[in-house]
C-alpha cells in the first residue's frame, strides 16, 4: 500500500459525499482505499509532524535553494497559465490564517487569497521560507502526479526539511531518471 498526502476537505454538518477518481494516462483507473485517517484540520499539522520530525536547519545551500525555487516557479507559472492551479487551502510562513494560491507569474509574483474573507496579497516567492516552497512543491506534485519533473522537485525539498519519508515517497514516484536530472543540475552549482 502508498500513503497518499493529505488533502483537507471540509466537511459540512449533517451527511457527506465523498467521490474519487483516478486518472493515468488520460484514462480512468481503479483503485482501493485501506483506510482513512480523519483529522480536525487544527490537529493535521501537529499529526503530520508526529510522524516524522523536521530538522531545525535546512540541508540545501542557498544555490541549491535558487535553483529548485526557480523550478518550482515555473512549474507554479504553468499551472496558472493552463488553469489547472486549483485554490486549495494552506498555510504559510507569512500568514496567521489558511491561504489559497489564486495565480503565479513567471516574475515570480503569487497571488494569495484569505480563505476566509477577499483580501487578496502579492507575494514575491523569494519572500517565502523553505518550508513554504515545500508546501509549494507538494501542491505541484498533487496536480501533476504523473510529471516525474514534479514529484522530483517535492522530494528534494522534503529532504531539505528533514522528511526522509516523505522525500523516498516523492522519488519513487519521480523515477530514477528524473531523480538523477534534479541531482544532477544541483550538483553543478557552486556556492
Amino acid at each position: 500500500w502508498e500513503t497518499t498526502e493529505p488533502v483537507a476537505v471540509e466537511l459540512k454538518s449533517g451527511r457527506n459525499v465523498l467521490r474519487f477518481k483516478r486518472y493515468s494516462e488520460g484514462h480512468a483507473k481503479g483503485f482501493s482505499i485501506k483506510e482513512f485517517k480523519l483529522i480536525p484540520w487544527e490537529d493535521r499539522q501537529a499529526a503530520l509532524s508526529e510522524d516524522e520530525p523536521t530538522t531545525d536547519e535546512p540541508v540545501m545551500s542557498s544555490s541549491h535553494q535558487n535553483l529548485l525555487g526557480t523550478s518550482l516557479l515555473l512549474a507554479l507559472a504553468d499551472l496558472s497559465a493552463d488553469g489547472r492551479l486549483e485554490p486549495l487551502p494552506m498555510d504559510l510562513s507569512i500568514s496567521s490564517s489558511r491561504v489559497r494560491l489564486l495565480e503565479a507569474k513567471g516574475s515570480g509574483i503569487l497571488a494569495f487569497q484569505a480563505v476566509e474573507g477577499e483580501k487578496i496579497v502579492a507575494v514575491a516567492l523569494e519572500d517565502l521560507e523553505l518550508a513554504d516552497h515545500a508546501l509549494l512543491a507538494r501542491l505541484v506534485a498533487r496536480l501533476c502526479p504523473d510529471e516525474p519533473a514534479a514529484n522530483a522537485r517535492a522530494g528534494f525539498y522534503m529532504e531539505a526539511l528533514g522528511k526522509a519519508a516523505l522525500a523516498e515517497q516523492y522519488r519513487h514516484r519521480a523515477g530514477r531518471e528524473a531523480v538523477a536530472q534534479f541531482a544532477t543540475m544541483l550538483d553543478s552549482t557552486t556556492e
